[in-house]
Formats: structure tokens, C-alpha cells, sequence
């Protein structure tokens, strides 16, 4: 049963933790079991027939044959177990928590480092929020305890053979005695066993249903919160209440389940103790063992009952962990799509080329064959209607998606040959809803905590034409609402203030106009023209007579129409004369 990635990624995080929990899993059983196993001795020397030997012997010497010695003795070894158990405690809570802590941070560094059409998968981004929170405790719980579990169950079986070995051969008739017990016990073991198995296998089918409806009410839950105010508006709550009650009355039906087969599991041990009792006092009878024999052997058994309860707890953990284990270890697995490494890129003079570019996504083709030259310090805008991969021709030069076909080259240099970072610290890109934080607006500035002197930071606000908001709000405030309640244009200027002070040699703009009154947008390319001046610029956009580009690339389902002037399109494509009309159509709407 070897340990999965996750688990073993624990250990290695965590071997010293580790190391100490085996070690007290050891003792403690040992210890611990002294008493039973020197029953025999401690009778015949309190009877005064013989001077015990054995362990006792080892640890006391001379001392062993003084009664009073000796219970002092086991006194100190059942308190010493009793300490080891209770640091075995927390050892192990210190192990779950550093490994929790350790296999939240991974899983969200792997979130940080995935492209974000990882989260457009059905599901994800559920399974995800279940994953950071609830399931690396299930993980990490696991790994804690596992080893230690397993190794202390294997070596309270072997102390509890070594009793019962030791008590049957005092019999006198050890061979037919050891033969006879070891059959009854053997099939008491396979019975119970069989029976962990089964409940253990029942109970992980459970759980893969308990995490499904988990992430099932996660989504709704985030509907609720995301789109409360439609919810309200359209008078839907009791409907949305609705489908979260079915679904946690499908959770709460597979979690008991769970409970349900997880009990039986649990207790498939007491069976060593209901037929086994009765069966060694027949034993006794049968075989003519001695008293103090049959005392021992029937704690012994109560070691082995306790002994099968383990296992059966382990393996009950170990199959409702599986499910966990399976989910955190494709997070903590890395994206092939994102390379690690690349050739490093420290400025760029701005030449972009996309040469025969195509990109599929969900079955159909976006870009065919895409290709367009970019020169230095140029404009270029991409205009066409709704659909026709303007934007996924950003996203795949950033690498936020991954070509099917063609090569896009900055500098020269293949952008999948060159480090993530820093391809995306050369590129800047602006888009059109850009995300804010519950931050200060400084820290809202320099997402990658950079330094800035506050002269930069008050240029880059000036530039973008937001310093008056900023000088209401105060740079060291928490921006209110994180953003949310800022306009469409404040955004965008923040976005652009934050874009401004990265100082990246190429950028690209996601229809920065798109919503926006004529004379707003106007306003707002004019802060971007401004700012940008002499940097390659790659604008999508439905205004192209509003941004004064070099050039203009006219896109339709996915290929290059043509490229020209504003006014040479203007002059002389009919798709680009309609495409204006429809834009002014809608802004004097």
C-alpha cells in the first residue's frame, strides 16, 4: 500500500515531525504493554516460586527479584507510556498543522501558476475553493498519522504474539497449545478484516459523493453572493434556496453513508473480544493452561481487539481520504502547459510578429492562420465583430493560452521560449474589467510589491488622470469596497496608473472604451496615448477613430480581412465602413 504524491510530499516536508511520531509510536505500545506482559512473572514471584526474568531481568538486574522493585518499576513504565501518548498527541498536531499550512501554500502557488483557462473546466473552480480550505486538512490529518498508525498497530500485534508465545509455552504443551490458538485468532483476523475491507471501500465511494455535492453547494453558494441583486431583482431567492437545499440533503444522505460504514469498520474489533473470550476459556479448559497464563491472554486479546480497531480506523481513513488525496494531488501536480524556466528577457525594443498563428478552443477555430508584423513603437488596433479572436490573439501572445498552431516572436525570441515572468513583465496588458483587491490603493498599485518612490506613484496617477480620486480615497486607505464601487472609467485609470508604473515596453489594450460615453473615451485614450507615447501598442477596439492607430488590422471569424490606415479602410473596405456605423450607431443610442 504504497503512499500517495501528496502524502509523500508531507513526509518530505516534515521528516524530523515525522521521525518523533514513529519513535513515541513505538515506545508507547511497548511500555504500555509491560504490565500484561509481565503477569506471569510478577504471579510466580509474589507466589515465591521463581525469580522473574526476561525483560524484567534487563532493565532491573539484581532488583528483579524484589517485588517491590519490580510494581514500582511497571508503575514508572505505564506513567512513561502514558506521557509518550499524550506528547504523541501533540507532535501530531503540530505535524497536521506546519503540513496544512505547507499544502495550502503549494496548491496556491500551483493556482497562481495555472493559465486561466484552467478554471473555465466545468467544476474547478469548486473543486478548487474545497481543495485550499477543506480537503489539504483531510490530506495533511492523513499523512500525520498514517505511519505512525500504521507502525504502531504492526507493533502492538507483534507485543501482543510474543505475550501469547510466552503464555503458551508456560503451558507446558507449547506446539499443539500455539497451533490451536493461532487457528482461532487467524480466522477471528480474516473475519474482521474482511469486513474492514468492505466497510473501508463503501466508505470512499461515500466520500467521492459527499465531495461532489460539496462542491455542488459551493457554486451555489457563490451564485447567492455573486449575484445577489439579480437574485432579488428577479424574485428568485425561493428558487435558489430550493436547488441548496437539494443539494445538501443529497450531501447529508452520502455522509451518512459514510458514518454508517465507517461505524461498522470500527467496530469489527470488538468481534476478537464476543467470540474470542469464550474460545480461549475453552482453550484453557482443553488444554490444561495455567491461570496466570489464561490472565494474560485474555488482555492480550483486548491488545489485539484494540490492535484491529486501528486497522480498521487506518484503512476506513485511508479510503475516505483517497478522494481528497486524488484532488490534491492533480492540483499539486504542474501544468504541462505552463513551461518552467525559459530564456531570460530583461527589456524588449518591442517587435511583435505573429507568423500563421491558429488557435482552437472548445471544438471550433478561433484564429486561422493569423499572421501580422508589429514594428517598434507602433499602434496597431484590431477591430471586427464580436467573436472574430481579437482578444484571444493577446491572451496567446501573453501566453494565457496555449497555441494549436504558428509562432508569435518578441524581439526575435519565441514567447514560449522565454520566462513567464518575464514576458509578462515586458507585456502590459489593460483590460477592460480589471480586477481590484480589499488592499490599500498603494498596494492596489503594486500588485507586485515592487518599490516605488512616491514621485513615481503620483506621476503614473497624474498620467492616468485619477489624482484627484486618489487624493479623496489617500494612498495608504484601503480602496473602498475593493473597487467595486468605482465607475467604469476610474477603473480603468487605476488599471492604467498600475500598467504605467511597470513601465512594460510593448502593451496591450482590451477594449478600454467598450461602455463608455464618446467623450469619456475620448478622454481616457487620450490619458493612454499620452502616457504611452513612443511604446508598441496593440489595441483591441470597436473606435478605432477614436485611438489615431499607425495602422488598423481588420479581423472577421478568425482571419486577417486586411490592414491599413484608418482612412485607407475607411476609403475602401465596406466590413470596416459598417463596423464604424454600427459603433456610432450605438454610442448615439
Amino acid at each position: 500500500m504504497s503512499a500517495p504524491g501528496p502524502v509523500r510530499w508531507v513526509w518530505k516536508q516534515h521528516p524530523g515531525l515525522l521521525a518523533t511520531s514513529l519513535v513515541i509510536m513505538i515506545a508507547a505500545p511497548y511500555l504500555g504493554s509491560l504490565p500484561v506482559r509481565t503477569i506471569p512473572s510478577v504471579v510466580a514471584l509474589a507466589a515465591g516460586r521463581q525469580a522473574p526474568g526476561g525483560e524484567l531481568g534487563w532493565f532491573l538486574g539484581d532488583r528483579a527479584g524484589d517485588l517491590g522493585a519490580v510494581l514500582i518499576f511497571l508503575v514508572i513504565a505505564g506513567g512513561l507510556a502514558f506521557a509518550l501518548t499524550v506528547a504523541s498527541t501533540r507532535v501530531a498536531a503540530r505535524l497536521i498543522s506546519h503540513a496544512n499550512r505547507d499544502l495550502r501554500l503549494a496548491l496556491h502557488q500551483r493556482l497562481l501558476a495555472r493559465p486561466p483557462a484552467f478554471l473555465r473546466e466545468p467544476g474547478v473552480g469548486n473543486l478548487l475553493r474545497t481543495a485550499l480550505v477543506e480537503q489539504t486538512r483531510v490530506v495533511s490529518t492523513y499523512a500525520a498519522s498514517t505511519v505512525p498508525a500504521a507502525l504502531g498497530v504492526g507493533f502492538a500485534v507483534f507485543i501482543w504474539a510474543e505475550t501469547l508465545r510466552g503464555a503458551v509455552a508456560g503451558s507446558g504443551r507449547g506446539s499443539t497449545a500455539a497451533l490451536v490458538v493461532a487457528g482461532v485468532v487467524a480466522a477471528l483476523l480474516v473475519i474482521n478484516l474482511v469486513a474492514v475491507w468492505i466497510a473501508g471501500s463503501k466508505s470512499q465511494a461515500g466520500q467521492r459523493k459527499v465531495m461532489s455535492e460539496q462542491a455542488g453547494y459551493m457554486g451555489l453558494a457563490g451564485e447567492s453572493i455573486g449575484s445577489l441583486r439579480s437574485l432579488q431583482l428577479e424574485v428568485g431567492q425561493a428558487a435558489q434556496q430550493r436547488r441548496v437545499a437539494e443539494v445538501l440533503d443529497r450531501m447529508s444522505r452520502a455522509e451518512i453513508r459514510v458514518a454508517a460504514w465507517g461505524g461498522l469498520s470500527a467496530a469489527a474489533g470488538s468481534g476478537v473480544v464476543m467470540l474470542g473470550i469464550p474460545l480461549l476459556v475453552l482453550l484453557w479448559k482443553g488444554l490444561g493452561l495455567r491461570g496466570e497464563d489464561l490472565a494474560v491472554m485474555i488482555p492480550a486479546l483486548l491488545m489485539l481487539q484494540r490492535s484491529i480497531s486501528s486497522v480498521g480506523s487506518l484503512w476506513t481513513a485511508r479510503k475516505v481520504s483517497m478522494p481528497a488525496i486524488e484532488l490534491v494531488g492533480r492540483m499539486l501536480d504542474p501544468d504541462p502547459s505552463v513551461a518552467a524556466g525559459g530564456a531570460a528577457l530583461e527589456r524588449a525594443t518591442g517587435s511583435l510578429v505573429f507568423r500563421d498563428v491558429c488557435w482552437n478552443a472548445g471544438g471550433r477555430e478561433v484564429l486561422r492562420g493569423v499572421t501580422l508584423e508589429v514594428a517598434p513603437g507602433e499602434t496597431v488596433a484590431l477591430v471586427g465583430a464580436g467573436g472574430s479572436g481579437k482578444s484571444s490573439l493577446l491572451a496567446l501572445a501573453l501566453r494565457l493560452e496555449m497555441l494549436s498552431s504558428g509562432q508569435i516572436t518578441l524581439d526575435g525570441s519565441d514567447v514560449g521560449a522565454v520566462a513567464l515572468d518575464d514576458l509578462r513583465r515586458r507585456i502590459g496588458f489593460l483590460e477592460q474589467h480589471p480586477a481590484f483587491f480589499a488592499r490599500t490603493v498603494r498596494e492596489n498599485l503594486l500588485l507586485d510589491d515592487r518599490e516605488a518612490s512616491e514621485n513615481d506613484l503620483w506621476a503614473a496617477v497624474r498620467a492616468a488622470r485619477i489624482d484627484a480620486l486618489v487624493e479623496r480615497i489617500g494612498l495608504d486607505q484601503p480602496l473602498p469596497d475593493a473597487g467595486r464601487t468605482l465607475s467604469g472609467s476610474e477603473k480603468r485609470r487605476m488599471a492604467l496608473a498600475r500598467l504605467l508604473l511597470r513601465d512594460p515596453d510593448v502593451i496591450f489594450v482590451d477594449e478600454l472604451e467598450a461602455g463608455l460615453p464618446q467623450a469619456l473615451a475620448q478622454e481616457l485614450l487620450a490619458a493612454l496615448r499620452e502616457a504611452t507615447a513612443g511604446k508598441t501598442c496593440l489595441m483591441v477596439t470597436h473606435r478605432p477613430d477614436l485611438l489615431a492607430a499607425d495602422r488598423v488590422a481588420l479581423l472577421h471569424e478568425g482571419r486577417i480581412l486586411e490592414v491599413g490606415t484608418h482612412d485607407e479602410l475607411a476609403a475602401r473596405n465596406d466590413s470596416y465602413r459598417s463596423l464604424l456605423a454600427r459603433e456610432a450607431e450605438g454610442d448615439s443610442a
